[in-house]
């Protein structure tokens, strides 16, 4: 997460997101309400809306910026989901940019805005989402960020 965090430029108490195949993977970092609003988030994945949930105590300050909730989507992304299922967990999801700079939507430019700090680049297509997912808040289902 330091890695990530210094090749970004981004400040820690931002958090992260997190990628998950499963609604297993949520659960091992996140409690999902029950009702209508758990219905909701169920019926979201897989999908590009992310949700904010109570964190397990346990999940690192760096992915939650130190906050006790935890934003986390099951994505709907054939090669972010094989990631994460190869990996057994959910995984950080983060804009290929430098923090506060435009995203890098186009696989061309990313390594040479980025260099030599990155270990590999995955191969596979891009996501459809020309603008970041929709966050919505797991206690209320208020959206939080429009998509």
């Amino acid at each position: 997460m330091d890695r990530v965090l210094a090749l970004k430029q981004r400040r820690a108490a931002k958090g992260f997101v997190l990628v998950a195949a499963d609604i297993a993977q949520v659960e091992a970092f996140a409690t999902l309400p029950g009702g209508k609003i758990g219905a909701a988030i169920l019926a979201s994945w897989p999908g590009p809306v992310t949700w904010v949930l109570p964190a397990h105590s346990d999940v690192p300050t760096t992915i939650t910026g130190g906050r006790r909730s935890i934003a986390i989507r099951v994505t709907a992304h054939p090669v972010a989901r094989a990631l994460c299922a190869a990996a057994g967990c959910a995984l950080v999801s983060t804009s290929a940019n430098i923090s506060g700079r435009e995203p890098i939507t186009a696989k061309t430019k990313l390594r040479s805005r980025l260099g030599r700090a990155l270990d590999m680049i995955v191969p596979g297509d891009l996501g459809g989402q020309r603008r970041p997912t929709q966050i919505r808040d797991g206690s209320t289902g208020r959206v939080i960020r429009a998509d």
